[in-house]
């Protein structure tokens, strides 16, 4: 009920004629809650989204929602629309109605934990709470792990247990330990979609490679202050390219950190030539028992699923 408050007081604030959910349609659950709470509404909508990453993303959400492909330089604004995350849209309700300031989190701890891998949803979590003590409130740490994670799989970086969580902060992470390649060189697949550079270097020193070749997705584009932005986010050009770049400086294993579609077409080449594939979340997947970034699997039903309340 907030959250839906939230929505109409940004709508009334932008001038906005409408408003659509973007979801995906696996969340079935949340997806029925919406439905029942847009019923009555003439100008609050749902729109349906496929299970790829990164179908969050702003200009994906844009691009699937209005069909309007925006450059990487470009703001949701220049389609005429403002994207909105809905725990935003949930804290201006309470900033308005109950004139409280942001100074709180919702937020998942999972992980490698006792008690099992399953989610543990924290709501209202002060800002500052220190991330040792969110593990411990979820059971704690079960026996050796690979990595504290801020954040989420692709997106997300390593941190410390006495850190602090921010206004930013979604979920927190702990990882298994991480395969160990014993020295193995390793070509690094860099996307805008996942962690920069910088992090899969430190991945890859986790598990024990040596970085022989670096090559960056021919879709990511360069901004102005060094960030990379995808071109088109979640629809890949194909990397045989740079697999054949990594094969010839000599990588026996890569590691990329790609969409859903992007590691779909990395499969289509890097087993014919002998090269050994990792994803930079597959350490996050293994624990919590999710499938491997690896062929694209979506059924013709959610290619085209329909929109509308």
């Amino acid at each position: 009920e907030m959250t839906l408050k939230g929505v109409k007081y940004c709508m009334e604030i932008s001038n906005a004629a409408k408003a659509v959910f973007a979801i995906k349609a696996k969340n079935k659950k949340a997806v029925e809650t919406l439905r029942k709470a847009v019923h009555d509404e003439d100008n609050i909508f749902i729109h349906l989204l496929p299970d790829i990453y990164p179908m969050g993303e702003e200009r994906a959400v844009v691009r699937e929602v209005l069909g309007k492909l925006l450059d990487p330089t470009q703001l949701p604004s220049a389609a005429d629309s403002i994207v909105v995350n809905v725990e935003t849209a949930l804290r201006v309700a309470e900033a308005i109605d109950l004139k409280k300031p942001c100074f709180s989190k919702n937020l998942t701890v999972i992980g490698k934990l006792h008690g099992g891998n399953a989610p543990h949803v924290y709501m209202d979590v002060p800002v500052g709470t220190s991330v040792e003590e969110l593990i411990e409130r979820s059971g704690g740490i079960d026996g050796v792990y690979g990595e504290v994670i801020m954040g989420g799989p692709f997106t997300g970086h390593s941190t410390a247990l006495d850190a602090p969580i921010t206004k930013t902060t979604g979920g927190i992470i702990v990882t298994m330990e991480f395969p160990d390649l014993h020295g193995a060189p390793v070509g690094l697949l860099i996307c805008a979609c996942a962690g920069n550079e910088a992090r899969m270097r430190e991945v890859c020193t986790k598990m024990n490679g040596n970085v022989v070749s670096v090559g960056t997705c021919k879709n990511a584009f360069e901004m102005k202050n060094g960030t990379l932005k995808c071109q088109d986010p979640g629809n890949c050009p194909g990397q045989a390219q740079k697999c054949l770049q990594f094969k010839k400086d000599g990588a026996e294993y890569i590691i990329i950190g790609n969409c859903s579609d992007c590691s779909n077409t990395v499969m289509g080449s890097a087993p014919k030539m002998k090269l050994k594939v990792f994803h930079l979340t597959d350490h996050v997947m293994r624990t919590i028992g999710h499938p491997l970034y690896r062929r694209l699997t979506v059924s013709k039903q959610e290619a085209q699923l329909p929109n509308g309340k």
